[in-house]
């Protein structure tokens, strides 16, 4: 029955399995994260008017970036840190920009945000 299902619900929606323990964790990982992607466009909009581009004109040029970037994630056969080394070219704009997310702790706050998420989902299961 349960391959059955897998089976059937495939055909419409992506299906992984899992351990019953990786429950809360995958919260973090899908489950509010599209409130991380949307977060992330809201801020590049923002950043965008204050060095005085339009959100009107931002925003589709970063939703494109967005699905572009996902596009090449799924086809490529390369890793991520070469995707990102792809677009940075040394002493470029693009770089400056990721040291720029470096000084921030930019992975630092994803891995703090993504804790937080699971740390929420297991006390809400312990309230159960």
């Amino acid at each position: 029955d349960f391959q059955y299902f897998c089976r059937t619900m495939s055909s419409v929606a992506h299906v992984t399995v899992i351990e019953e323990e990786l429950m809360n964790p995958i919260i973090a990982v899908h489950g509010s994260s599209p409130a991380y992607v949307y977060l992330f466009v809201k801020a590049m909009v923002e950043a965008s008017e204050k060095l005085g581009v339009d959100a009107n004109v931002a925003l589709p040029l970063i939703l494109k970036t967005v699905k572009g970037s996902v596009t090449m994630i799924e086809n490529s056969n390369v890793s991520l840190d070469e995707l990102i080394n792809n677009v940075a070219s040394p002493n470029g704009t693009t770089l400056a920009a990721l040291n720029s997310f470096s000084d921030d702790d930019f992975v630092g706050a994803i891995d703090r945000a993504m804790n937080a998420c699971t740390k929420r989902a297991n006390e809400i299961s312990e309230e159960l």
